[in-house]
C-alpha cells in the first residue's frame, strides 16, 4: 500500500492572488495605480498633468466560486485546519493520474481508463441534491428530485466514520460512477471512481479498500 498524506501550505491559495508578478522583470513600473479619489476627480472634469496615462476603473470582476467543484482544475484548496486532514492508502496497483491542484489525489489503473479522484469543499457545496445531480449528468443521466435521490444513496460505516455511498449507473452508455462522501472539519470530501460499468466493478473492492483505509492525519 501506498500511504498518502496531504499537507496544503497556506501560501498555496495566496499565490494565486498575485498572477503575473514572475514574467514581468520591472513590476514597479508595469501598472499605473491610481487611489479612487484621484479618479472621482477625474471624473468631474479635473484636468490630469501632462503625458498622464488614463485613468481606468480599478474595481475587478467577482473571482470564481471557491465552492464550485466544477473550479476543481482551477482553485487551490482552502488551506484549513490542520486537524482537519486526513490520509488513506492507495491500492498497490493504482497509479497516480492527473495531477491538479484540486485533486488531493488522483490515479487510475493501467488498463481501464477509470478516473478516481479525492477532492474536498467548504461546506456542503450546495447540498446533497446539487451534488447529485451533477454526477448523474456527468453520465448522461437526467436530474432527480430530492426524495428520489436516497434510492443512489447509501451508508457505509467505517471504523473512523460514516460515509455516504452514491452509486449511480447508466445501463444507456455503460458509465458507472461511485462516490464516497465525508462531513469532515468543516469541509465535504469526495472519493470518486467514474469510467466504464465493467471497469467500476471490477475496481470496487479497491475503491473500497481505500475509503476504509481513511483516517485523520495525526501527524
Amino acid at each position: 500500500m501506498v500511504f498518502d498524506r496531504i499537507r496544503i501550505p497556506f501560501y498555496l491559495a495566496a499565490g494565486l492572488l498575485i498572477p503575473g508578478i514572475s514574467g514581468c522583470k520591472k513590476p514597479e513600473i508595469a501598472y499605473y495605480e491610481v487611489p479612487r479619489e484621484e479618479s472621482r476627480q477625474a471624473e468631474a472634469g479635473n484636468p490630469l498633468p501632462p503625458n498622464h496615462p488614463p485613468l481606468e476603473d480599478s474595481a475587478q470582476p467577482p473571482g470564481p466560486d471557491m465552492t464550485n467543484p466544477a473550479m476543481a482544475d482551477l482553485i487551490a484548496p482552502p488551506a484549513g485546519n490542520l486537524d482537519s486532514q486526513l490520509i488513506w492508502k492507495v491500492p498497490e496497483h493504482w497509479i497516480t493520474g492527473r495531477s491538479s491542484t484540486m485533486r488531493l489525489g488522483s490515479y487510475t489503473t493501467s488498463d481501464s481508463g477509470l478516473d478516481i479522484s479525492i477532492t474536498r469543499f467548504p461546506g456542503d457545496v450546495g447540498g446533497k441534491l446539487s451534488n447529485v445531480n451533477r454526477w448523474r449528468g456527468q453520465i448522461g443521466l437526467g436530474p432527480v428530485t430530492s426524495g428520489a435521490i436516497e434510492k443512489d444513496i447509501t451508508t457505509h460505516a467505517t471504523a473512523f466514520a460514516n460515509f455516504e455511498i452514491v452509486d449511480l449507473h447508466n445501463p444507456d452508455s455503460g458509465q458507472k460512477m461511485l462516490v464516497a462522501l465525508l462531513d469532515y472539519g468543516g469541509f465535504t470530501w469526495f472519493f470518486k471512481m467514474s469510467g466504464q460499468d465493467t471497469a467500476v466493478d471490477r475496481e470496487e473492492a479497491s475503491f473500497y479498500e481505500m475509503v476504509n483505509s481513511v483516517q485523520q492525519d495525526t501527524l
